[in-house]
C-alpha cells in the first residue's frame, strides 16, 4: 500500500498568520486568500485521505484566524460544502477539475454583492460632501470611487485606525483616485466630526439585532456621529450577517499582539503592566442609521428578518464543523 503523500503547508500557515495578525486588512482580501489556500490543498492532494489530512486543519485555522469575520466563516463553509458534493459525485478527480471554478464562483459572487452595495452607498454621497470612514474597506473605497467617477467632489476624513494603522493605506489609495483626503490621529475623531456630512463604515459581521462588528474604534466614531447628528451607514453584504447570533451565539472579538503597535523595547519596559489591544468592537444598532446591503438599505432592526428569510424559520443554520466531519466520513476517517 502506497504511503500518504505529504504536503508542505508551512507557506499556507504563514498566510493564516498574516490574516490573524491583520497584515491583510480587508476582510474581502482575507477571504480571497483563504479560498486560494484551500483550492491549492485540493489540487495538491493525490488522494482523498491526503486531502482529509490537511484540508480540515487549514479550514478551521483560517476561521479561527479571523473569528469575528462572518464572511470568512460563511464562505469557507460554503466552499467546503461544494467540495464535499463534488467528492461524493465524482471523487477527487472531479473535485480537482472543478475546484478553481467553484472558488472563482464564490469570489465573483462576493465582488458582485460588494459592487451592488457600493453603488447604493455612492448614491448617498452628495457633491461636495465630507465623508468620514475608518480603517481599510474594499467596499467603502469602491463607493467613494464611484462617487468621484460620477463627477462628485468629495472630501474624506480618515483616522489612522490603530492598532495596525490601516487608515493610512486607505488614505493613500483614495488620494490616488482623486479624493481630497485628510488623515488624523484616532483621538481627534470627535473634534473632526463637526465638519462631516456622512459616515461610511464597513463591517466584519452584523449580528441579528443589527449591531455591527468592525475595527476597534468604529463604535466611538458612531457615538461621535450620533452626538453631532451625522448619519452613519454600515456597508455590509448579507454574507456578513452572522446567522449564529440568531440563536444566541456570541461573536468572538480578537486581540492584537502588543508588539504589533508598541516597539518591543517598550513592551519589555512595561513588564507587569497589561497591554490590551482589542482588534474589533461592537457598534450598537441605535447608532446606525441604515445598513447598506445588496438588497438595499436596511434598518438595523430588520436584520433579524433578513436572516430568517435566508435561513428559514426555525432557522436551519449550516455548520462548518458538520461539513468537515462529512469530509472525513467521505475519506473513511471518523
Amino acid at each position: 500500500m502506497r504511503g500518504m503523500v505529504t504536503i508542505d503547508t508551512s507557506k499556507y500557515f504563514r498566510v493564516v498568520e498574516d490574516i490573524g495578525r491583520m497584515r491583510i486588512h480587508s476582510s474581502t482580501k482575507a477571504v480571497f486568500k483563504a479560498l486560494d489556500i484551500l483550492t491549492s490543498i485540493v489540487l495538491e492532494a493525490e488522494d482523498v485521505n491526503t486531502l482529509v489530512k490537511y484540508y480540515p486543519n487549514l479550514a478551521s485555522s483560517l476561521v479561527k484566524s479571523r473569528p469575528a469575520s462572518a464572511l470568512m466563516s460563511n464562505i469557507i463553509r460554503d466552499f467546503t460544502l461544494r467540495i464535499n458534493n463534488l467528492l461524493q459525485k465524482g471523487g477527487l478527480e472531479l473535485a480537482k477539475d472543478r475546484v478553481r471554478e467553484e472558488s472563482k464562483s464564490l469570489k465573483d459572487d462576493i465582488k458582485r454583492r460588494n459592487n451592488t452595495v457600493a453603488i447604493i452607498a455612492s448614491r448617498r454621497i452628495s457633491d461636495g460632501s465630507t465623508i468620514m470612514t475608518y480603517s481599510y474597506s474594499t467596499v467603502v473605497k469602491t463607493a467613494i470611487v464611484n462617487a468621484i467617477d460620477e463627477g462628485k467632489y468629495v472630501k474624506v476624513y480618515i483616522p489612522e485606525s490603530r492598532p495596525g494603522s490601516e487608515g493610512l493605506e486607505m488614505a493613500e489609495e483614495l488620494s490616488e483616485v482623486g479624493a481630497d483626503v485628510t488623515v488624523f490621529v484616532d483621538s481627534a475623531t470627535r473634534y473632526m466630526m463637526k465638519d462631516v456630512d456622512i459616515v461610511l463604515i464597513s463591517s466584519e459581521a452584523v449580528a441579528a439585532n443589527g449591531a455591527v462588528v468592525n475595527k476597534v474604534g468604529t463604535s466611538l466614531i458612531a457615538l461621535a456621529a450620533n452626538e453631532a447628528r451625522v448619519r452613519v451607514f454600515a456597508l455590509a453584504q448579507t454574507l456578513k450577517f452572522y446567522p449564529g447570533t440568531f440563536l444566541g451565539e456570541l461573536i468572538e472579538l480578537g486581540r492584537a499582539e502588543p508588539r504589533s503597535f508598541i516597539r518591543e523595547e517598550v513592551v519589555e519596559e512595561l513588564r507587569g503592566v497589561e497591554v490590551y489591544a482589542p482588534v474589533f468592537d461592537v457598534t450598537p444598532p441605535e447608532y446606525i442609521d441604515a445598513i447598506v446591503t445588496e438588497r438595499g438599505l436596511v434598518a438595523p432592526q430588520a436584520v433579524v428578518f433578513i436572516i430568517r428569510d435566508i435561513y428559514g424559520w426555525p432557522p436551519k443554520i449550516p455548520s462548518l464543523d458538520y461539513e468537515l466531519k462529512r469530509m472525513r466520513n467521505i475519506g473513511g476517517i471518523a
